[in-house]
């Protein structure tokens, strides 16, 4: 993996349990590409991720996430 690194922030819809969205960080966060996850406690509707444009797309990882059985959308693109 390279030094070129994006981020990006995905707004979560439903009101999931800390819990549930740490469960959601760590499967994310198994992509290929992807270096971290993070929600914070006081938006918990918000995700961070920061990845590798070289091997994954935002558009994958919003996918993902929705496998997970949430809807999302990609904030600020």
């Amino acid at each position: 993996m390279t030094n070129n690194l994006a981020d990006l922030v995905v707004h979560i819809d439903e009101s999931l349990s800390p819990e549930r969205l740490e469960t959601i960080g760590r499967h994310i966060h198994d992509l290929d590409g992807v270096v971290c996850t993070c929600n914070r406690r006081e938006q918990p509707h918000l995700m961070t991720v920061v990845y590798s444009p070289e091997n994954v797309e935002a558009q994958d990882i919003l996918v993902n996430i929705e496998k997970e059985g949430v809807h999302a959308e990609l904030v600020g693109l």
